[in-house]
């Protein structure tokens, strides 16, 4: 995955979270995007997804445009940030 598509994935994740975190009242969701260089010099970017239901925390995700598993993790970003809409919307209707 390039640096530009992981931009591109990041930005639907924070506007998934952004909802969230707006219309719940019982879950904080929190996603970092860091723009770093590795030891080669390269640029690449790491993504951090933390989910908080109570004050407890649930969901620990990071992933990396290094990583092998990268568009596997944010796949899974995406359900975790969908399934948490979901039950938001529920609550407010």
């Amino acid at each position: 995955m390039t640096n530009q598509e992981f931009r591109k994935e990041a930005a639907k994740l924070f506007d998934k979270a952004e909802y969230i975190n707006e219309n719940s009242g019982f879950v904080s969701v929190s996603l970092e995007l860091h723009h770093l260089k590795g030891l080669d010099n390269e640029p690449f970017y790491s993504l951090t997804l933390r989910t908080e239901f109570y004050r407890t925390k649930d969901t620990f995700l990071y992933t990396s445009t290094g990583s092998k598993d990268t568009e596997y993790t944010i796949s899974k970003m995406h359900q975790i940030l969908d399934a948490i809409i979901e039950a938001v919307k529920e609550v407010v209707r």
